[in-house]
């Protein structure tokens, strides 16, 4: 325990320590009692010195000052205190970009436990990406039904982050990714250009736009707020096209974002947003990552000086290829763009950790080396959120070492995550293990060789590691969803053990789990998947194969056995996830999981019913398993592979949503 005497803080650590002390050893002296610990803003870096009988801790800002003691609790557990710690600060800005948007909200305590965890990691900005899941006077219809933070709830929010010394900034979509309020026809239709897409040039779109951005600035003390603006494919091709004939699609959104940055101003704020569809105009090949891309000289006349570029990458391995993307940007503006890496939370169960923290080592060096001073982390929720969004914390811990110093090594790293979270690195990272099988098939270093390219030095920690997953294989996503009658994905998985691999996998995470209570929580989730895929993940290909050889036997023992333990194994994944959510998250949302859940559970009867009308003789065929299973994605026969399909692409063959 780390004690301190409010009578020797300032007002502003002091209500920090206050805050934090609600899932970290510190608190205010007793009666008789001397303080262990002693703080003092300054303009360095995080910094602690031990003197006599107490530690003095030193940081800028508020943040700097828990990173610091944050540390000191890291280099304690492990047994060996030095004298003298000081960090560099490489960034002004470091900040998580949290997605609430696709289909789950976090409750406000959860936002806070993030909070504390951000401050103790040195971070001081966090937005909240909400396309429409915030309250906005005037408009009931924006997050109907799907668990919206009410104004009350984000001034709250704005005052505890506050407390912490973190910015929290809104982060809007004002153009494409709209889907969602787009899809109340009867209240938007005026304002539709595409599905997804806002109608550009019409004033009622700028009355909309204006309303959500009062409606969530007026809520937070910063000045900045996120736009959006990225991915606007479709744009002045719907219903703008038949209104106002064809548009250099281009010059339509150059004059959309002139329109926003004209209300930006006249409320006094300054836009951020991404800048990706400014280089697919310059790329002969419409993308994002093209080094050779020519922004037009009439396109880069129009950007705004107001509006500050955000580059968001979270694919590459190679710093010099983020540093040619980051002179890209310079050359647009004249200054560096905001950089901002993923987390890769979206399209798992858990975080893809080694691919969040190759490629965000990556980009964070390049960073550095090109001066740039503000970097956001990126976690999304794509695929329904079914992923426990916690499980960013050692890829946000990674990223955090970047604002101090780093890379960091696996010790350092593991010192720090203990410090800021009170966990284990190593056990809470084993959540990821139902997608970094033994079964990925290779190594990062053999695929690159397969492939005739060399190996990024960031990935030479883990090149010869079996099932370091850089290539974003979510295995436990369609092994778990695919149907037992008509798996999309079953000709790839011939001759795999994946019975024993997630056995194995289970052992693995129950032994993490005794790490402690942070961790066994964590990990409750992804144990009952495993102990589920140790059933489900080979159910196809067996009924496959035992309808193809006409063995009864076998496929009595599956109906009888091996599809009974499946359900009986996923009902209490079920419940896991229940829990998981319900701690997390607010109820809105969770009738899709229970929906994906029901529906599995039920084709795993559906199946049992057809393998027994089949062996009674009630039907002399199933036609379902007749058919062979074609190659799907660009994995070989003999490995789960590599690919991120989505819940709605692997249940069916067919187009259901």
């Amino acid at each position: 325990m780390y004690l301190y005497d409010p009578a020797q803080v300032d007002d502003g650590t002091r209500q920090a320590l206050e805050l934090i002390a609600e899932d970290f050893p510190v608190r205010p002296i007793e009666a008789g009692e001397a303080p262990s610990v002693r703080f003092y803003l300054s303009t360095t870096g995080p910094r602690f010195e031990g003197v006599g009988d107490h530690v003095r801790i030193w940081g800028g800002s508020v943040p700097m000052l828990l990173r610091a003691l944050a540390a000191l609790r890291g280099f304690a557990h492990d047994g060996a205190v030095p004298e003298h710690y000081q960090e560099p600060a490489n960034f002004d800005t470091l900040g998580l970009m949290w997605g609430h948007s696709r289909n789950a909200v976090v409750t406000p305590a959860t936002a806070q436990y993030m909070l504390r965890r951000m401050a103790l990691m040195g971070m001081n900005l966090l937005m909240l990406y909400t396309e429409d899941t915030f309250e906005t006077p005037g408009e009931p219809y924006l997050g109907h039904l799907r668990g919206r933070w009410t104004q009350q709830e984000l001034r709250d929010l704005d005052d505890y982050a506050h407390a912490l010394g973190i910015e929290l900034v809104p982060c809007l979509e004002l153009l494409g990714h709209m889907d969602q309020p787009l899809r109340w026809w009867k209240r938007y239709s005026a304002v539709r250009d595409t599905p997804g897409v806002l109608l550009a040039d019409e004033p009622q779109t700028y009355e909309l736009i204006e309303k959500l951005i009062l409606a969530v600035s007026s809520c937070c003390r910063s000045k900045r707020i996120h736009i959006g603006m990225d991915e606007t494919h479709g744009l002045a091709t719907g219903a703008y096209r038949q209104r106002f004939g064809d548009r250099h699609p281009a010059d339509v959104f150059c004059r959309h974002l002139k329109r926003i940055c004209e209300i930006t101003e006249r409320h006094g704020l300054k836009p951020m947003m991404w800048s990706d569809m400014f280089f697919c105009l310059g790329s002969k090949t419409g993308s994002y990552y093209d080094l050779d891309a020519n922004v037009p000289a009439w396109v880069r006349r129009q950007i705004p000086a107001s509006v500050q570029l955000v580059y968001w990458d979270y694919y590459h391995y190679d710093d010099a290829f983020y540093a040619g993307m980051m002179d890209k940007h310079a050359e647009l503006t004249g200054e560096q763009p905001m950089f901002a890496p993923g987390l890769w939370t979206d399209n798992f169960w858990f975080q893809n950790y080694w691919r969040a923290k190759v490629c965000t080592d990556a980009g964070m060096t390049a960073a550095k080396q090109r001066g740039v001073r503000e970097a956001l982390a990126t976690a999304w929720g794509d695929d329904g959120q079914a992923c426990d969004t916690l499980s960013m914390l050692p890829g946000l811990q990674n990223f955090a070492e970047h604002g101090y110093g780093g890379p960091a090594d696996e010790q350092r790293l593991a010192r720090m995550f203990r410090g800021s979270t009170g966990a284990d690195l190593e056990a809470y990272t084993t959540g990821r293990l139902i997608d970094d099988t033994l079964t990925l098939g290779a190594t990062p270093r053999q695929w690159a060789q397969q492939l005739g390219q060399s190996l990024p030095a960031f990935v030479e920690p883990i090149a010869d590691q079996p099932g370091a997953n850089i290539f974003s294989s979510n295995p436990a996503n369609y092994l778990l969803w695919q149907d037992p009658m008509v798996g999309i994905f079953e000709h790839h998985l011939k001759g795999l053990s994946l019975a024993a691999e997630y056995r194995r996998i289970a052992r693995a995470i129950e032994k993490a789990q005794k790490a402690g209570d942070i961790e066994s929580r964590r990990l409750a989730l992804p144990l009952a998947l495993a102990r589920v895929l140790e059933v489900k993940a080979s159910l196809g290909v067996d009924l496959m194969t035992a309808y193809r050889k006409r063995n009864r036997n076998k496929l009595t023992a599956l109906r009888d056995k091996t599809i009974p333990k499946a359900i009986k194994r996923a009902k209490k994944a079920h419940k896991a996830h229940r829990s998981d959510w319900s701690e997390l998250y607010r109820p809105q949302g969770w009738e899709v999981q229970d929906v994906r859940w029901a529906g599995l559970i039920e084709r795993l009867r559906s199946t049992a019913k057809r393998i027994d009308e089949y062996l009674k003789g009630k039907i002399d065929r199933l036609p379902e398993l007749d058919e062979d299973r074609l190659v799907v994605s660009d994995f070989p026969p003999g490995c789960v592979g590599y690919g991120g399909p989505r819940y709605r692409s692997l249940i069916s063959p067919s187009v259901i949503t």
